[in-house]
Parts: C-alpha cells; sequence; structure tokens
C-alpha cells in the first residue's frame, strides 16, 4: 500500500486479472481527491464517479468547492483541505466519505471481480466515514493494519446492518485514554442509505500471536483471512521483539523471537496470505508449503493479493 501509489487504477488492472486482488490505497482520500478536482481532473475520472455518489447535493457542494477547470493557475495556492480532528467539520465528513467512494468506484468500474480497500489502523479519527463510503461503492474486501484492528469488524457490521458505527479513538496521556466516535449516515445526510454489504475483513498482521489473538477476541466470523507481513515486506512491520539490536546500516535486527510459527497460523483455521520477499513463483510456491493460499505482492503491483485456486 503506498497512498496514491496503490491508486484507484492499478487496482484495477489487477483485479482484472485472474486470481489476483488489486487492493486501492483510501488513506488521505480526503486530502488527495480535492487536489486532483483543483488539477482539472485529468480525464474526468473523479466527475464520473461523484456522478454515482448516491448523496448528488454532497457531490454538487465538493465540485463547487474544489474543481478548478483547467487546473489551479500559476502562482495561486491549492485551497486548503480541513484537518481532522475529535469534532471534524461537516465538509470534512462529506469529503472522507465521498472521495473513498470515488476511489472504490472507480477501482470496480467495468469489471466484476472484487477490490480491495486499505485503510492504516493508527489513522483512527476518519475510519468511520472513510468505511461507509467505500461501502456505499460496494468494496468487496478490507484490508487493514499499521495497529490491532480490533473494532473494525464492529464498524463492518453495524453499517451492513444500517447501525451508526463507532470507533473508539486512543489519545496518548488523556485522563480516560480513549474518546469514542460515533457517525449517523441517516442523520448527517438527512435520507436513509442503501443496504449496505458487509465486505470481508483482512487484517494485516506481523505474528501468529496476534492473529491468534484476533481470532479468539472476535465473534466467529468477523476475519475472513490475514495478511501476515515477515520483516522483510517492509512498511509498518512491528518492530522486533530483541531491543537494541541493529546492524552496519542501523537497522533494527530481527531474530528468532520474530519468526511466525506457520503452524499455529495453519491451526487457527482462517486463511492466511504470506508477505515479504515471496514475489516471484519460487516464492509462492514456498508460502503454499507453509500453508499460506497465496503471497501479498509488493514490489510487481505495489499492493495486491495473489489468490491461488
Amino acid at each position: 500500500m503506498g497512498i496514491y501509489i496503490s491508486t484507484p487504477f492499478l487496482a484495477r488492472t489487477c483485479s482484472k486479472r485472474d486470481n489476483v486482488l488489486g487492493t486501492v490505497s483510501c488513506v488521505a482520500a480526503e486530502k488527495i481527491m480535492p487536489r486532483i478536482l483543483q488539477n482539472g481532473d485529468p480525464g474526468g475520472h473523479i466527475r464520473l464517479a461523484l456522478e454515482h455518489f448516491p448523496f448528488p447535493s454532497v457531490a454538487d457542494h465538493i465540485l463547487k468547492e474544489y474543481f478548478v477547470d483547467g487546473d489551479v493557475a500559476d502562482g495561486h495556492k491549492f485551497k486548503a483541505i480541513p484537518t481532522f480532528n475529535l469534532s471534524p467539520r461537516p465538509d470534512l465528513i462529506e469529503l472522507a466519505v465521498a472521495a473513498s467512494f470515488v476511489f472504490v468506484w472507480l477501482a470496480k468500474e467495468g469489471h466484476q471481480s472484487p477490490v480491495s480497500v486499505n485503510y492504516l489502523e493508527k489513522m483512527q479519527i476518519p475510519h468511520v466515514y472513510s468505511l461507509t463510503g467505500a461501502m456505499l461503492a460496494g468494496v468487496d474486501i478490507v484490508t487493514m493494519g499499521a495497529g490491532i484492528t480490533l473494532q473494525i469488524p464492529g464498524v463492518l457490521d453495524a453499517l451492513s446492518r444500517g447501525d451508526p458505527p463507532s470507533y473508539n479513538i486512543f489519545i496518548d496521556g488523556s485522563k480516560n485514554g480513549s474518546r469514542k466516535i460515533s457517525f449517523d449516515p441517516q442523520d448527517f445526510f438527512g435520507e436513509k442509505l442503501p443496504k449496505l454489504r458487509r465486505p470481508d475483513f483482512l487484517p494485516i498482521v506481523s505474528t501468529d500471536i496476534l492473529a491468534s489473538l484476533m481470532s479468539k477476541r472476535l465473534p466467529k466470523g468477523s476475519v475472513q483471512g490475514f495478511v501476515v507481513e515477515l520483516p522483510t515486506a517492509g512498511g509498518h512491520n512491528a518492530p522486533p521483539r530483541e531491543k537494541g539490536v541493529f546492524n552496519e546500516k542501523g537497522e533494527p535486527q530481527y531474530g528468532p523471537r520474530d519468526e511466525v510459527s506457520f503452524e499455529k497460523l495453519r491451526d487457527i483455521g482462517i486463511p492466511f496470505w504470506l508477505g515479504g520477499s515471496f514475489a516471484s513463483p519460487e516464492g509462492l510456491a514456498k508460502a503454499r508449503s507453509f500453508g499460506a493460499k497465496g503471497i501479498h505482492v509488493v514490489p510487481p503491483f505495489l499492493c495486491t493479493l495473489t489468490l491461488c485456486p
């Protein structure tokens, strides 16, 4: 996953291939979409997707506020986008819902294959809004790491039932430790949402320990699979358990305590995919020998899951 590197168009290209699941990054989509609109929306893709957004008045407001025909002139600044806090502005909530809708809609355009959306758990405040937008666009799978994603299945369940989702936001140093953010889409948009299908959830984990914890803590059926990223996957890996050990480049070193037990992963009974130096035919065969369903391919495709039959 890379912010607007795993674009809707890359995800769509990947998903149209056999046994491949394309993943679109919707992290900071509420920042990226207005910038594209101010650049003139080359190809008209954002405007096309907004035509399908189920709340036309919101889409019209976004276009009126940000679209610049031909792009922002030299010497003129782009409009500043509001920043999330614990009481986000209504126009920022609109952007968050609409931007995730637009990116997922574009990733799914023109084919019937499944598409995944990726967010970062540590960027917590937008989740209830962003996932609403992604589900409005019919996203098939949610993948998420960069934290322990125990709350995400509850958000997906609530939205699929038509209930307002909520999320406990961790606040470092606060007296209570967290603050709950709730979102009632029907109240916010002033009309009932269409029936939303609950997407599958594939949390990204670094250890069999976390996978086991999630499978025990969450109700049965909450998780449809795990993406298990080994240390060489890079990105937002969990830090090594052995502290203070570095190589000649100053990089932290992973050791035996960080090794994943594939036997324990298999015993959980939930499918898993492996990431980290498996992006080759030989790597795929090796992953399958460990019991994986497929591999998480980063270098060639930037963020996809190869789903093996």
